[in-house]
């Protein structure tokens, strides 16, 4: 199942729609977030479902809707900069504590594994070079998931992402999820996130921006959530105004940008620390955009 559109506002209604209409309806061993507390749930699934993100301008997507929360842009920051802040998640849900170090630090995240700050090769800096050296190469698969994740029950949803050519000299991005919760913001915040690593890459390549893939095995939604959904076509709101455009964010800034947000943050209460104004240069330092939407207010 395909479902296309220009904007992230456009795919994820749509793929929303798609679910609740089509989605069928199973019993599931739910529970909360990490299931501790297991119970047996309705979901409404989909499967093997593929988004396609087609942009309309050659160097950023259309990200912006009034969905975008102060979490999805902070995780977005950390997704950049590789890092695994346990703080940033608690600006919009509750992190599992069993998941989260004496050093307050998640075990990994989606940003720690591609920029091989386990100790391991910086996956994003290599696709950079392979892209600059070839950039008809299919050598540029980032993954994600472990084997040794299989032994862990704190598994990744998001298995491999892949970057190529198209015959239009233009970049795209495929990203690859196993399981995809769109109703706790899963898809939202993923379309989100990775929009913006796929700009990074055609930035540091200088590469026209291609289409964005996002192809989910699972989709669903549990019961607790359909009443909701129904109406997030009416509660969410797109942005068609003009945003500035994405600016490359160097491993020299990362570098920089890391001793910043470090001192932003108090570890023993996760909250975030500053004043009202900290949000709107946080953003700005790392993209440069002021969004200028009435709805996200919290941005400035």
């Amino acid at each position: 199942m395909d479902i296309l559109g220009s904007s992230i506002y456009e795919v994820a209604t749509k793929a929303t729609g798609m679910l609740l209409k089509h989605g069928e309806i199973i019993k599931r061993t739910g529970g909360n977030w990490n299931l501790s507390k297991q119970e047996e749930v309705l979901c409404r699934e989909l499967h093997n479902v593929q988004l396609i993100l087609q942009p309309e301008n050659s160097s950023s997507h259309n990200k912006w809707h009034s969905h975008v929360n102060r979490g999805t842009v902070l995780e977005t920051i950390e997704f950049l900069l590789g890092e695994r802040y346990s703080n940033l998640h608690h600006l919009w849900k509750k992190v599992e504590t069993q998941f989260v170090g004496a050093d307050n630090l998640k075990p990994y995240t989606y940003g720690s594994r591609l920029h091989g700050l386990e100790g391991e090769i910086n996956q994003i800096d290599y696709i950079i070079r392979e892209l600059k050296r070839d950039k008809q190469s299919r050598h540029c698969t980032l993954l994600i998931r472990r084997p040794i994740d299989l032994t862990n029950d704190y598994q990744p949803c998001s298995i491999t992402t892949h970057f190529q050519v198209d015959h239009n000299d233009r970049l795209e991005m495929t990203w690859v999820m196993r399981s995809n919760d769109i109703a706790l913001g899963g898809l939202w915040r993923n379309l989100f996130m990775n929009t913006h690593l796929h700009e990074q890459i055609a930035l540091a390549t200088g590469l026209e921006l291609g289409n964005y893939y996002h192809y989910d095995y699972n989709l669903h939604a549990y019961e607790r959530d359909w009443e909701e959904l129904i109406t997030i076509e009416k509660k969410v709101k797109p942005y068609k105004g003009y945003i500035t455009e994405p600016e490359l964010l160097t491993n020299e800034k990362k570098s920089l940008y890391r001793d910043t947000l470090n001192q932003y943050f108090d570890t023993h209460t996760a909250r975030l620390m500053g004043d009202d104004t900290y949000m709107d240069d946080l953003v700005n330092f790392t993209m440069k955009q002021r969004t200028g939407i009435p709805e996200m207010e919290f941005l400035r």
